[in-house]
C-alpha cells in the first residue's frame, strides 16, 4: 500500500488501545502523517525531532520498568569522536534504548548520531 494515501485515523482504528490511544495523541499534537502504513505512522521534522514513528505492536522495554515502546522519537547530535563509544555505552547498556546509529561519517573531528529516544 502507498504511504501517502492512507489516513491515519482510519488506519489506527483497528490498532490495540494503547497504540491507538497514543498514536491519536501525535496526531493531535503533530497534525496529518507523513508517512501512513497498516503497523507504522510517521512524521518527519515536527518540533525538536527529526522523525517520529508510532507502532501499532508494542516493543517490549524493561527501563525504567517492564513495559512496551510505541513511539520512537528520533534526534540528531553531533558528538566528538572521542565520546562516542562513550554515548553510545551510555544509551545502550545504561538506558537500554533500543538504538545509537552512526548516521554520518565524522566531520571536523566530530560524527552525527541518530538518537532513537
Amino acid at each position: 500500500m502507498s504511504t501517502t494515501t492512507m489516513d491515519a485515523n482510519t488506519v489506527i482504528k483497528d490498532w490495540p488501545e494503547d497504540s491507538r490511544t497514543v498514536t491519536a495523541a501525535l496526531i493531535s499534537k503533530y497534525g496529518p502523517a507523513d508517512e501512513v502504513t497498516p503497523t507504522l505512522v510517521t512524521w518527519h521534522n515536527r518540533g525538536p525531532w527529526k522523525k517520529i514513528v508510532a507502532s501499532k505492536e508494542a516493543t517490549p522495554h524493561n527501563f525504567p520498568f517492564p513495559h512496551g515502546d510505541i513511539v520512537e522519537n528520533f534526534t540528531e547530535y553531533d558528538v566528538p569522536l572521542d565520546l562516542f563509544s562513550k554515548l553510545a555505552h551510555f544509551v545502550n547498556d545504561r538506558l537500554k534504548l533500543p538504538t545509537c546509529d552512526l548516521l554520518k561519517f565524522p566531520t571536523a573531528g566530530a560524527c552525527s548520531v541518530l538518537l532513537s529516544v
